[in-house]
């Protein structure tokens, strides 16, 4: 049991640390529609981190008898833009904007590292509602993993000329 806790005490902390990344990428950016994504995606860490500590809470007083909370909520970012983050005039001042290249690989980085930890604890977890929630926050954070992908790709080689990274 007290394996159960402290793994879920990690992921609460990683939650936390994935809300203010996205806080302070919204805060920062001067794009409305990239301040718009990124103040959703902070959104959705803070509602990965109620559920869990709402799950923590229920494990704290039940144990292994845990009724676990609904899980509620999903993905906030449409993927089917090519740009899903960022609008299009932001491509054309590409060149400037070191910070939100940088947001957009360190929330890859965050979602990542999010993605195997959870995977992890559902393959461990031996409660079927702890399963179920570890592996719905898994799929999850694949969505946003996936909008920041898309979006680097869409930017990448624009970025890398302006930023000359490349010799040619």
């Amino acid at each position: 049991m007290p394996e159960i806790l402290a793994l879920i005490r990690h992921a609460m902390q990683a939650e936390r640390d994935g809300y203010f990344h996205y806080r302070t990428a919204a805060q920062r950016t001067d794009d409305p529609q990239a301040r718009e994504i990124f103040e959703k995606l902070a959104s959705d860490e803070l509602a990965h981190h109620k559920m869990l500590e709402e799950t923590h809470a229920a494990y704290e007083k039940s144990g292994r008898d845990a009724v676990l909370p609904e899980i509620i909520g999903g993905p906030s970012v449409d993927l089917t833009a090519p740009s899903p983050i960022f609008s299009p005039e932001f491509r054309e001042r590409i060149k400037e904007k070191h910070f939100e290249m940088s947001a957009l690989s360190i929330g890859m980085t965050l979602e990542q590292n999010g993605i195997r930890f959870y995977r992890d604890f559902a393959a461990k977890a031996q409660h079927p509602e702890l399963k179920k929630l570890m592996e719905f926050l898994a799929k999850w954070e694949e969505s946003h993993l996936e909008a920041l992908s898309k979006q680097i790709k869409y930017l990448q080689e624009d970025y890398w000329s302006e930023a000359r990274f490349s010799p040619f």
